[in-house]
């Protein structure tokens, strides 16, 4: 247990217990990642349920959306269909607001990755011996992970990364 000393006004000092402070920007994130998933679920649900009964859907990454504007592949073409379809003039409100939603919840995971690293890298070194050679190999894992997903979608022909939001 960490022991907190509290300075009060005429050299009271408290001590007690460190309590760690609630990251509200972390909370708020976690809240938006949620809510746009939810969103995502409602109308990949829909989705399902126009494709069951026969109506026109619009398919991104492989997964069935329902499509009022009228948009969708014929049902013999491959399994993962461009996600640029949402987003034509006559499409889906609702299927470009979730688009829209991902990019900007993917900016500020990738916001706060970086905020992240720089912590790490910053106090990296103020670790115990013992401790720090199995964070710097989780990092040095980490790194090379986002490496070798960056070399993929740079690749010609390769934009897409391998995930699922």
């Amino acid at each position: 247990m960490t022991i907190c000393f509290d300075l009060f006004p005429y050299g009271h000092v408290q001590v007690s217990p460190c309590v760690t402070q609630p990251d509200f920007k972390e909370l708020e994130m976690d809240k938006d990642i949620e809510s746009l998933a939810e969103r995502q679920r409602e109308a990949l649900a829909e989705g399902r349920a126009a494709e069951k009964a026969g109506q026109s859907v619009i398919y991104i990454h492989g997964r069935p959306y329902a499509d009022p504007a009228g948009e969708s592949f014929a049902s013999g073409e491959d399994a993962l269909r461009p996600a640029k379809l949402a987003t034509r003039d006559g499409g889906n409100e609702r299927l470009r607001d979730i688009e829209s939603d991902n990019a900007s919840m993917m900016m500020k995971l990738v916001e706060s990755t970086a905020e992240n690293m720089a912590f790490i890298r910053k106090n990296l070194s103020q670790l115990a011996v013992r401790d720090r050679g199995a964070v710097e190999a989780a990092y040095g894992r980490i790194l090379a992970d986002a490496a070798e997903d960056h070399q993929h979608s740079a690749a010609p022909g390769k934009r897409e990364l391998n995930m699922d939001l």
